[in-house]
């Protein structure tokens, strides 16, 4: 996948809970997670199954630690 952002300053902006940060990550991910969630829950759960993964993600980025 081809990274249209520079990571480590785009994770200091998320951890600082820069809106516009977390506006341009779901711009960049959030097609790529919706077609996956589609193949995996099928399209009638797939906005719901997105909208969790978002929320998930909000809640574990102040412990994740970018070490992998």
């Amino acid at each position: 996948m081809a990274q249209d952002w520079d990571e480590p300053a785009l994770l200091a902006r998320l951890k600082a809970g820069e809106q516009a940060a977390f506006q341009h990550l779901v711009q960049i991910l959030g097609g790529r997670l919706k077609r996956v969630a589609r193949g995996l829950v099928g399209a009638a759960a797939a906005d719901d199954v997105v909208q969790d993964t978002w929320e998930a993600v909000l809640r574990a980025l102040p412990r994740f630690e970018a070490r992998a």
